[in-house]
């Protein structure tokens, strides 16, 4: 980056044009590939509960990526254009994500009408909150059990998320003629994503734990288990990004790499450390550090490509994988129910070893089902996505 003295204001820093560009970082699709795997041996495994609960950081490194990747495109088009096409940047998403998810709806709208039986009319309204995003507000009511597309709640975070980031983003970043990024906007949206990554890991630890219970506090903390703030975190590690750009400092390039050898110590000691209750997954300050440690741990990916950990996220089987993890994670969990009922019709009363058998089967058809949704219905609609990149 451009940033032109040590004295420079952080906004002005932040809107200097930057010598370091995005570029294909394929050591993020493999770690995408290993964040969509965690999660389906999450699912596919229910019955080992805490043996398999830490599994879930998944979710956060999704939400890290995100937020890192959505906010440096957001930085690059500043820098090109001056200002945001908020009209392009929502018709890209919905490009890349409406396609393969109301697929997904359209297969599941059928079988809720054909086979739902007795919980048909919990299936519609999973749909219809599924469809217009606000799934989130769905589990936070309703509880986890019960639900065939429990893993979606993702999804209508980021979309919420993204309906106001890149908004506020354009108030904040946007030049104002002849005076240029303001720098007490920047300060104030700064403090302010800071607050929220502090304030929701608070509430994650201190509400009561009951999910499911139809009350004003169970729904808060079923919110707040949701995770937006490691979103945040990741915009605030694109943020970082774009002021430490430049690379003339050493002793912080060290630091950035001692960091994300201790970021990814936290998120592996927090699978591995998720059967004792001080670790638990969500309301441990063990957990909720190895949340943040998602961001770091992506921002180091993109800061040393070339440390260890990096090269064997970018080997071909991962990278691969990471390509078609939009459908896999849409897809596994619907297709491990179908296979389950199959195992289950075998091996009655069993359920662990019906989990065991039933994993490779859904994984070989979750497979199979990410490669058509990637041939047929992913790529066209990113070719017709480029129509509208920044």
């Amino acid at each position: 980056m451009n940033d032109t003295s040590t004295g420079s204001s952080v906004a002005d820093r932040l809107a200097a044009p930057s010598d370091w560009k995005m570029g294909w970082a394929p050591q993020l699709d493999g770690l995408r590939a290993i964040a969509t795997m965690s999660i389906m041996v999450f699912h596919f495994l229910s019955s080992f509960g805490d043996l398999v609960g830490g599994l879930v950081i998944g979710v956060d490194v999704f939400f890290a990526l995100s937020g890192f990747l959505i906010t440096t495109l957001l930085f690059a088009e500043m820098e090109k254009k001056q200002t945001i096409s908020i009209r392009r940047f929502y018709i890209r998403r919905a490009v890349r994500l409406f396609p393969a998810l109301y697929t997904l709806l359209a297969v599941f709208l059928v079988f809720a009408l054909a086979a739902g039986g007795k919980d048909r009319n919990h299936y519609l309204g999973e749909i219809v909150a599924v469809f217009f995003y606000v799934y989130n507000y769905f589990v936070a009511w309703f509880g986890v059990e019960g639900n065939a597309l429990i893993q979606l709640w993702t999804l209508s975070i980021e979309q919420q998320f993204y309906l106001l980031w890149p908004l506020l983003f354009l108030v904040v970043f946007r030049p104002r003629e002849g005076q240029g990024v303001s720098q007490a906007k920047v300060k104030a949206l700064i403090a302010a994503m800071i607050g929220f990554v502090v304030l929701w890991p608070v509430l994650r630890m201190t509400l009561p734990r009951e999910l499911g219970e139809r009350n004003l506090s169970s729904t808060v903390f079923g919110l707040s288990i949701m995770r937006p703030d490691a979103v945040a975190l990741g915009c605030l590690a694109a943020v970082v990004m774009r002021l430490w750009a430049r690379r003339d400092d050493p002793t912080r390039e060290r630091r950035i790499s001692v960091a994300g050898n201790i970021a990814l110590a936290l998120m592996l000691g927090s699978v591995a450390l998720a059967p004792i209750d001080a670790f638990q997954p969500f309301v441990s300050p063990f957990a909720n550090l190895a949340i943040m440690a998602c961001a770091v741990f992506v921002f180091d990916l993109i800061r040393n490509p070339d440390k260890p950990v990096a090269k064997v996220l970018r080997s071909k089987p991962l990278v691969w994988i990471g390509e078609r993890s939009y459908a896999m994670y849409m897809w596994h969990l619907l297709l491990f129910f179908i296979a389950k009922g199959f195992v289950e019709g075998a091996l009655p009363g069993r359920t662990r070893l019906v989990e065991l058998i039933t994993l490779p089967i859904a994984f070989g058809l979750t497979f199979l089902v990410s490669m058509g949704s990637w041939r047929f219905i992913e790529q066209p609609a990113m070719k017709l996505k480029a129509r509208f990149g920044a």
